[in-house]
């Protein structure tokens, strides 16, 4: 499968490791071999997981996926006329707490952790954007990722996306970062979430479906302690054990910490 592509589309798959981008390490054959792997294993057929593969390594071409990994690097080799732009808009939306990398699995897989309540705007470039930004963070940390929803306190008025948005954030996840995405833990739903479900469900592919996993506060610590250990954990995913209950500083983020760590992450 790999063979028929050029050597160009095996230079930006190989790229989708941040490791490889960013440091040039790891073998560019293997790489690219395990991206096609995953979407030969989600699409079985070989012509077709080779055009759906094209087609995302055409999407990181359009959206600039480089340019927002490195968007708060020093030494920005993305630099260019609207990057100042680009950075602006990450760190005024990303400011909000609502999206970013903190925590490890029981297995070492990096956590984006998502509060809808905290969405105040919804407005498409923005909101992808910083979508974009966190789940490539969270993948430059492990190869697949947890996503972790917290609905509490969420408004069916103030904080849900236009559908529009809604359905172009659920197609980016599914057809962009195939098997990557290991379970996602939707903490709290409300009883209005059916509502919301059934506005995007139809945009939630079927293995997608079978990763998520509902968490009501009853069952939260019980669930939540098979994948998180207590140190790897806030206390609103497991309540009055969780440690990890540092307040994000978006400076230290943004600034200090590099792309491939999580914030507080414990050295190892």
């Amino acid at each position: 499968m790999i063979s028929k592509l050029t050597d160009r589309e095996m230079e930006i798959a190989a790229q989708t490791s941040y490791e490889y981008f960013k440091y040039n390490k790891g073998n560019r054959k293997d790489i690219v071999s395990r991206m096609a792997q995953r979407y030969l294993d989600s699409k079985k057929d070989p012509d077709v997981a080779l055009t759906k593969m094209r087609e995302t390594l055409a999407f990181r071409q359009t959206v600039n996926i480089d340019a927002i990994r490195t968007a708060f690097d020093e030494k920005n080799e993305c630099n260019n006329n609207s990057s100042a732009d680009l950075k602006a808009l990450l760190e005024h939306r990303l400011s909000k707490k609502s999206h970013y990398v903190q925590g490890y699995d029981r297995d070492g897989r990096a956590t984006y952790l998502f509060t809808p309540r905290l969405v105040d705007e919804h407005e498409e470039e923005g909101s992808t954007k910083e979508i974009l930004y966190s789940i490539e963070r969270a993948l430059a940390c492990s190869s697949t990722i947890n996503v972790i929803i917290d609905f509490s306190s969420f408004s069916l008025t103030k904080n849900t996306p236009p559908p529009s948005i809604g359905k172009k954030t659920l197609l980016i996840l599914r057809n962009h970062y195939v098997g990557q995405i290991n379970k996602i833990f939707i903490l709290d739903a409300p009883a209005t979430f059916s509502i919301l479900w059934k506005m995007f469900s139809g945009f939630v592919g079927k293995e997608t479906k079978k990763k998520i996993v509902f968490v009501n506060k009853k069952k939260k610590a019980t669930i939540m302690s098979r994948y998180y250990s207590d140190q790897e954990a806030t206390s609103w995913m497991i309540p009055d054990r969780g440690q990890k209950n540092r307040q994000l500083d978006v400076n230290e983020y943004f600034y200090k910490l590099p792309f491939d760590q999580a914030f507080d992450e414990t050295p190892s």
